[in-house]
C-alpha cells in the first residue's frame, strides 16, 4: 500500500507542477466558474460527505472566504486509480489570484472507510517576501478553517491550527537564520483522535522556512501509513539492518558505514520529557526535522538495558510510546554522538 500511496503522491506533485505553469496574467475566475459549477443547493455541515465533490468544495471555500481558483484534477488520476486500494479520492488544485501560490488538496478514503487522510500542500513561485507574509497572515488561517470543514472536524482542527501557528509564529528569527537550508521543520499535534503533522521547508528566496504540507489523519490511516513506511525502510535496508537488535548492541561510537542507516529495537520509551539540550544538527539527515526544540528526551528500554535517545516530533501519546513498539534508531555521528528515533510502530509482526 505504501508504494501505491507514494506513487499517488508523485503523480500529484507532477500534476501540481503542470498547474503552476499558468501565468499570473490569466484572468481570475470566480470560485464557481473555475470548475464550471454553481454551488450545490442545500449543502450544510450535516449533509456534507468526505471526501468532497466539486460542488461541496465550492461551498466549503466560500464558507471560509478563500477566493482562489479551483481546478478539479480527479480525472488525472484515472490511469492509476484502479491500481490503488482506495475507495474514493478527491484531488483539486487551487491557486490565488496572482498565480504566485498554488495548493493541492488530496483527500482520500481507504478501506475500511474510516481509514481517512487529508493532505494540503503548497507550492511557491516568484512571489516576494511580502506576498508570502500576506499569505501567512491572511490565507493560512483560512486554510485551517477549510481543512476543518473538509475533514470534517472544525473544532479539533481549529485547535490544532492555533497551536501550530502559535509555535511557528514565535519561532525565533535567529533559529530561522541559522538552521541548515537543506532541512525542514516539523510540528505534530493531536486533537480528538486526529493526528496532525505540519512541515515547513526552507525557501532560499525568502531565506526562511515556509509552510509546505498539512497532513490530517484518522488513527487507522496514521497507523497504516507508519506501518507501510517501516515495511518500505526494511525492504530497502542493507542486509545487516533488516533484523532488530538489542539496546546493548548499539554502538554510539560507530563511524563510517556502521553509523549509516538505522537500527531497529523492540522496546519501550520511559522517562519522556521535553528536550532542553542543544543538539548538533549539522549531521541530521534530510528526513529528520531541524527544530530539535520539539524533540523529546527518553530512555529506550528492552530486556538488555536502557539508553538515552531523542524522539523526533510525533503525535503519539506518552501512553502509546510507553508500550512495546518497534523503534527505528538513527546514530547521529556528531562531535558528541546521539541517537534519534524518527519512526515508531506498534506492528512488530512486519518483521516476521
Amino acid at each position: 500500500m505504501f508504494k501505491i500511496r507514494l506513487l499517488l503522491i508523485i503523480m500529484l506533485s507532477l500534476c501540481l507542477c503542470s498547474a503552476c505553469l499558468k501565468t499570473a496574467s490569466e484572468p481570475e475566475a470566480s470560485v464557481e466558474e473555475s470548475i464550471g459549477l454553481s454551488e450545490k443547493p442545500g449543502i450544510t455541515p450535516e449533509n456534507y460527505t468526505f471526501p468532497p465533490d466539486e460542488a461541496e468544495l465550492v461551498w466549503a471555500v466560500k464558507e471560509v472566504g478563500i477566493n482562489w481558483q479551483i481546478d478539479d484534477m480527479t480525472n488525472l488520476l484515472s490511469s492509476i486509480e484502479s491500481a490503488t486500494d482506495s475507495s474514493t479520492i478527491a484531488l483539486y488544485s487551487i491557486s490565488n489570484a496572482s498565480g504566485l501560490i498554488n495548493s493541492w488538496l488530496n483527500m482520500s478514503y481507504y478501506l475500511p472507510p474510516d481509514d481517512k487522510i487529508c493532505l494540503i500542500s503548497f507550492n511557491y513561485m516568484e512571489q516576494t517576501p511580502e506576498d508570502y507574509s500576506r499569505f501567512q497572515q491572511q490565507d493560512w488561517p483560512l486554510f485551517w478553517q477549510l481543512a476543518g470543514k473538509l475533514f470534517p472536524a472544525p473544532q479539533a482542527i481549529a485547535a490544532l491550527g492555533e497551536q501550530c501557528m502559535a509555535y511557528f509564529n514565535s519561532y525565533p528569527e535567529s533559529g530561522l537564520q541559522t538552521q541548515s537550508s537543506r532541512g525542514s521543520l516539523r510540528w505534530c499535534g493531536r486533537q480528538d483522535n486526529i493526528h496532525c503533522s505540519v512541515d515547513f521547508t526552507y525557501n532560499p528566496l525568502f531565506e526562511r522556512y515556509v509552510l509546505s504540507d498539512i497532513i490530517l489523519e484518522s488513527p487507522l490511516s496514521f497507523n497504516a501509513n507508519k506501518h507501510d513506511m517501516a515495511a518500505s525502510l526494511i525492504e530497502y535496508a542493507a542486509e545487516n539492518l533488516k533484523k532488530p537488535c538489542k539496546v546493548a548492541e548499539i554502538n554510539l561510537d560507530a563511524t563510517g558505514e556502521a553509523a549509516k542507516g538505522f537500527n531497529m529495537v523492540i522496546g519501550q520509551l520511559e522517562q519522556l520529557m521535553a528536550n532542553d539540550d542543544i543538539l548538533d544538527i549539522s549531521k541530521l539527515s534530510l528526513t529528520l526535522p531541524q527544530n530539535t526544540d520539539l524533540y523529546l528526551k527518553a530512555l529506550l528500554v528492552d530486556e538488555t538495558g536502557s539508553m538515552p535517545v531523542y524522539l523526533a516530533p510525533t503525535s503519539l501519546s506518552q501512553a502509546e510510546l510507553a508500550e512495546e513498539r518497534l523503534h527505528f534508531v538513527h546514530i547521529i555521528d556528531a562531535l558528541e554522538p546521539y541517537c534519534v528515533i524518527d519512526l515508531s510502530v506498534s506492528n512488530a509482526d512486519l518483521l516476521k
